[in-house]
């Protein structure tokens, strides 16, 4: 399928009642490094459908889960992807990152798979991590810019509900 010249970055995460957020890292197969769920648009899907695909195809959350789009935006240089598809006139494309609700309802105390994630091929595992964890085992500045900003929006006092 053609690639669209964007990439999305999704960011699951669960809150329960009376603790702090976690947020799932995932690792990928192809270089070991610990990031969000990632992927690139194809053919005219808008960045939110493309989210959507991808958090069902790396971690089956259901393409019905609603988005929280975030206002972190990266630009990524296309050298940066192995095979690049686009033409040498596009030196850079954005990276728009979305934040994915996976509390159980009704809340209950977390277990190993509170949101029954189940991995693809691109992953080797897993983890749900507190906030500073999460944030010193990203790789990407941009997965950590985005984790930043998600993680203050759950804990202000205006906290998404």
């Amino acid at each position: 399928m053609p690639r669209a010249p964007f990439q999305i970055l999704v960011i699951p995460f669960i809150h329960l009642p009376d603790s702090n957020p976690r947020y799932a890292l995932f690792r990928r197969v192809d270089n070991q490094l610990w990031q969000f769920i990632a992927g690139g648009g194809e053919n005219n899907e808008s960045p939110q459908q493309a989210a959507s695909r991808e958090a069902f195809e790396e971690a089956a959350i259901p393409a019905t889960s609603p988005l929280i789009p975030l206002q972190s935006q990266h630009q990524i240089p296309t050298s940066a992807f192995p095979n690049n598809p686009w033409p040498p006139t596009l030196s850079h494309i954005p990276e728009h990152t979305f934040a994915i609700d996976l509390t159980p309802s009704p809340p209950s105390l977390p277990h190993p798979n509170p949101a029954n994630i189940q991995l693809s091929a691109e992953h080797t595992h897993y983890r749900w991590h507190d906030y500073q964890t999460a944030l010193n085992h990203l790789h990407w500045q941009s997965n950590r810019t985005a984790l930043t900003e998600l993680h203050t929006l759950l804990t202000s006092p205006q906290a998404i509900k």
